[in-house]
């Protein structure tokens, strides 16, 4: 979530790094109240892409982009990528 928070108040680089270290942590189970889709299998991946796209460096998240692939991420979110 902060990584989400600065990206909105437009601290970019910031928000990269907070997704980065994130991706590097344990993420929680989907047995969790309310949750209809297993968002942690690529929530993190589609901010750290979307902080490299701001950046103009989405060259370094082919590693990222393939977990999401992968975890069955929405169509959505790849055209807010401009992958669509």
């Amino acid at each position: 979530h902060l990584a989400r928070l600065q990206r909105n108040r437009g601290q970019t680089q910031s928000a990269l790094l907070f997704a980065g270290e994130g991706l590097k942590r344990p993420r929680p189970g989907v047995e969790r109240l309310f949750v209809w889709q297993d968002i942690y299998a690529f929530w993190l991946d589609f901010e750290y892409l979307h902080c490299l796209k701001d950046l103009g460096r989405m060259a370094e998240g082919a590693a990222a982009l393939a977990r999401m692939r992968a975890a069955g991420a929405p169509g959505h979110l790849y055209a807010v990528l401009g992958l669509a």
